[in-house]
């Protein structure tokens, strides 16, 4: 019966996913031998979660020569090894369940290639299992005649709470991190400077604020790094236009078209470009391309409106693309007190082409 209701689920979430959502890894390959390590990693973080990042930059690994794909092989041979000994035994058969628990949790997200190599939600069920192999050894280690001295009672009490304490600390730091996008995505940019997304965000956080040319250094950084991210070319173009490089704001609109037409954005983005320089006939058939690939999509259904010369209904342009178009208009006649009062909002989708 489970594995009835998971075939199910899976059918029905591939039903409801759309065909211009791409989820997968450019190499299947690259990605399964970079597993093995990235399995370690998630172990490590369990027991001393530094350097953590909402959106890593480890690259998958190109071939087995690597020496960190050997390190990861090794650990998942020994910790397999390991698990089935501590099942087999009563004794600590706990414990072997909640590492067993936390390897079988791990496969969906190990051998379904995705766009990134790993990412912390991904550990959320799986830590689980750990947890439950802390509280096996904990109980094994209570049955233990050495446990019932007063003395040893104590220290382990001083222990728990210092680790409790610690843990604590760690996440009111963390939480700092969390306060807000810009914080968030700032420290992406200085746990994974690699990360061509991740630069991309928080330039997008500052094109937000109205610091079109500090959002601009870093999209051009990111550029470097994923020169064929259509997402990030889309947000480059917004920035260039709003700083009246129009010339080349046109080209990367064009350039994302072409890196990703399946994308309704790439058709969206470019079409209220050329709307708001009064190039209505060219910015229609890109919105129609648009709609015949998302039909729900709000924003184009407005700028077609628009384009048509029709009055735009209300409660549909209450939404982010909205007031980004505004706030760009604003821009542009100067009109600085009502544009600051508007959030430039970014483009990205959780969309990795």
């Amino acid at each position: 019966m489970p594995f009835v209701i998971c075939g199910g689920m899976l059918s029905f979430v591939q039903h409801m996913t759309p065909r211009s959502w791409i989820a997968g890894a450019a190499n299947v390959h690259n990605y399964l031998i970079t597993q093995p390590y990235v399995v370690l990693l998630y172990l490590k973080t369990f027991f001393w979660p530094s350097d953590l990042s909402a959106d890593y930059d480890l690259n998958p690994f190109v071939t087995t020569g690597d020496s960190r794909f050997w390190i990861g092989l090794g650990f998942a041979v020994l910790f397999t090894i390991c698990t089935i000994a501590l099942s087999v035994s009563k004794k600590t058969r706990m414990i072997g369940l909640g590492l067993l628990w936390f390897l079988i949790a791990l496969l969906p997200t190990s051998l379904f290639p995705l766009a990134e190599p790993m990412n912390d939600h991904r550990t959320f069920l799986p830590y689980i299992g750990l947890v439950i192999s802390i509280a096996g050894a904990i109980a094994l280690l209570c049955q233990a005649r050495i446990a019932e001295r007063r003395s040893m009672r104590i220290a382990f009490c001083l222990v728990i709470l210092f680790i409790l304490s610690v843990n604590a600390f760690a996440t009111f730091q963390r939480n700092k991190v969390w306060k807000s996008e810009e914080t968030l995505w700032h420290d992406v940019v200085i746990k994974s400077p690699r990360n061509g997304r991740g630069l991309m965000n928080y330039g997008n956080t500052l094109m937000a604020k109205g610091d079109y040319e500090g959002a601009l250094d870093y999209f051009h950084c990111a550029q470097q790094l994923a020169p064929q991210y259509s997402v990030l070319l889309i947000n480059l173009a917004i920035a260039e236009d709003a700083t009246k490089q129009s010339a080349a704001a046109e080209q990367h609109f064009k350039d994302a078209l072409r890196l990703a037409p399946a994308s309704p954005d790439s058709y969206t983005y470019y079409a209220r470009y050329l709307l708001s320089h009064s190039r209505a006939q060219e910015a229609r058939a890109f919105l129609h391309s648009a709609l015949e690939l998302s039909r729900t999509d709000l924003t184009a259904r407005d700028l077609l409106a628009r384009a048509d010369g029709q009055p735009v209904n209300q409660p549909t342009t209450q939404t982010p693309e909205y007031y980004l178009d505004l706030s760009l208009q604003h821009y542009r006649e100067e009109r600085y007190s009502t544009f600051s009062s508007f959030r430039v909002i970014g483009v990205f989708r959780g969309l990795k082409l």
